[in-house]
C-alpha cells in the first residue's frame, strides 16, 4: 500500500491523544498477572489492533479473562494459565518481547506460531540467556517453542537489546518466591524499563535500583487496580511539529508528569521558538519562526526523524548528534530518511555521528520510502503535508494497526490523503 498526499491550506485543529502505546501494553500484562478485577480507563473507545492482539494472547494463554463496557476494560487476572499452550500469535514484536517471561511464569512456556518476519527479529542472545537459567527453546521459521519455568536468577542484559526485554522481566520477576536481579548497561536502563517499574508498582511491586543493577523483591501476588492511561506523546509529537511549522493545534490527554521519553519534544520545540501553552492535560502549539538548534539525541533516537524535519524549517543551521545502536534497521532508516528529505529539497549533511541541517528549505513533493517503519512513515506524512505539490509515501507499515486515527487526525489539518495499492 502507498499513500498519496497533496498539501493544501493548513487549518487549526484539535485532537485527542490516543493512549500511550507502551504503557497500555504494560498495563494489560500487569492486570493479567494481578489477582482480582482491574479496570483500565482512558482507552478512548476500542483497542488498536496491536493492543487487542496483546490482550487476546493473554486470554488465550489462560492468564486472564477480559470484558469491555463503555470504553472501560475489565481484566480478571491472577489465573494459573494453561500449561504450555499452543497459541496463534497475531501480536506484534513488542508483545512477544514483553510476554515471554510471563508465559514462563504462569504457563511453564508456550508454543507460539507467528509470521517468520516477526520471529526473525527476536534477540537470540535473550533466548540464550533464558536457556542458561533452565529454559528450553526452539526457534523455527514459523514458531517459537518455550519449555521451563522463570527462575529467580541474575539476568544480564545485552547492551544492544531492545529495552522491552528488560520491561518484560521487570513485570514477571516480582511474582517469584525469591529475589532476582537484572544487570544492565546504560542503554538497557531506559525509559521503557522505568515505565515498566512504574506500572508494576501500581500493582504492588518493589524494586531497589542501583548503578547497573535492579534488585527485584519477591511478593505473593499483584493486587488489582483501577488505572487511567496517559495520552501518547510520541503520537502527539508529529502533530506538534506540524502545528509549529505551519498550523496551530490543541491536543488533549497529555499529563505534565510522565515517564514517556517522547515528551522531550515539548522542550525542544520551546527551545526552537514555537509558541506553547498548557492548561491541565490540554496542550496548545502555534506556529512561529523556528530557530536552529544544537542538540544530542543519543538517548532519544526515535525523535531524530521528526527533529530533522523541524530543522529543515528553522531559520539557520542546526546540528543533531545521534548514536546508532547497531540494529541493522536503524542504519537503513537513517539512509531512507536522508534520501527522502533530500529528494524533497532539504539541505542535510551527515557524518558518523551528526546531522547538519541548513534551513529554511521550501520542501517539494516527492516519492518517499518509509522502510516499513512507523516513525519514518509518520514523519514523511507530516513532511508531505507542508511540502508544495504531491508526495507518494511507499513501503509503509500498517499505521492503522497501531494508530487507528492517524490519517483522520492528519486530514483534519487540511490537504488530500488517498490510499492506493503501490504500483
Amino acid at each position: 500500500m502507498c499513500v498519496i498526499i497533496t498539501a493544501q491550506k493548513k487549518l487549526f485543529s484539535c485532537i485527542i491523544a490516543p493512549p500511550c502505546n507502551d504503557q497500555l501494553h504494560l498495563v494489560l500484562l500487569a492486570a493479567a498477572l494481578a489477582e482480582g478485577e482491574s479496570s483500565i480507563r482512558g482507552i478512548g473507545g476500542s483497542l488498536s489492533h496491536d493492543h487487542a492482539a496483546t490482550l487476546q494472547l493473554l486470554v488465550d494463554s489462560g492468564m486472564c479473562r477480559a470484558d469491555a463496557k463503555d470504553g472501560v476494560y475489565q481484566i480478571s487476572g491472577g489465573l494459573a494459565g494453561n500449561k504450555q499452550p499452543t497459541i496463534i500469535c497475531n501480536a506484534n514484536l513488542s508483545t512477544l518481547r514483553l510476554l515471554i517471561p510471563s508465559l514462563l511464569l504462569r504457563c511453564q512456556g508456550a508454543e507460539l506460531y507467528a509470521p517468520p518476519a516477526l520471529l526473525a527479529q527476536l534477540e537470540i542472545g535473550y533466548l540464550q540467556m533464558l536457556q542458561k537459567h533452565g529454559v528450553i527453546y526452539n526457534l523455527a521459521a514459523d514458531h517459537l517453542q518455550l519449555r521451563g519455568k522463570l527462575r529467580a536468577k541474575e539476568y544480564c542484559l545485552g547492551s544492544n537489546w531492545h529495552p522491552q526485554y528488560a520491561a518484560g522481566l521487570l513485570l514477571a520477576l516480582p511474582l517469584l518466591a525469591d529475589s532476582a536481579t537484572i544487570s544492565f548497561s546504560e542503554s538497557a536502563m531506559s525509559p521503557a524499563a522505568e515505565m515498566a517499574m512504574a506500572v508494576a508498582r501500581e500493582f504492588g511491586a518493589f524494586y531497589l535500583v542501583e548503578k547497573g543493577k535492579i534488585a527485584v523483591e519477591p511478593m505473593n501476588c499483584y493486587y488489582a487496580n483501577d488505572l487511567c492511561l496517559e495520552g501518547d506523546y510520541g503520537y502527539a509529537a508529529h502533530f506538534f511539529a506540524l502545528a509549529a511549522m505551519q498550523a496551530g493545534m490543541e491536543i488533549k490527554g497529555l499529563p505534565r508528569q510522565t515517564l514517556q521519553s517522547d515528551c522531550r519534544v515539548i522542550a525542544l520545540l520551546d527551545k526552537m521558538g514555537a509558541s506553547i501553552s498548557r492548561e491541565d492535560d490540554l496542550l496548545r502549539v502555534d506556529s512561529d519562526v523556528l530557530q536552529p538548534i544544537d542538540v544530542d539525541l543519543s538517548y532519544t533516537p526515535q525523535l531524530l526523524p521528526l527533529l530533522t524535519l523541524l530543522c529543515t524549517q528553522a531559520e539557520g543551521i542546526s546540528h543533531l548528534r545521534y548514536k546508532l545502536s547497531g540494529i541493522p534497521k536503524e542504519k537503513s532508516n537513517l539512509e531512507k530518511m536522508l534520501a527522502g528529505l533530500s529528494a524533497m529539497n532539504a539541505n542535510i549533511t551527515k557524518d558518523s555521528s551528526q546531522l547538519t541541517i541548513v534551513g529554511k528549505s521550501i520542501l517539494q513533493g516527492a516519492e518517499l520510502d518509509a522502510n516499513n517503519d512507523y516513525a519514518l512513515a509518520m514523519m514523511f506524512a507530516i513532511a508531505a503535508h507542508i511540502a508544495e505539490g504531491t508526495s507518494l509515501l511507499a513501503n509503509l507499515p500498517d499505521i492503522d494497526k497501531k494508530w487507528p486515527h492517524f490519517w483522520r487526525d492528519l486530514q483534519s489539518f487540511g490537504g488530500e490523503i488517498t490510499k492506493a495499492p503501490y504500483r
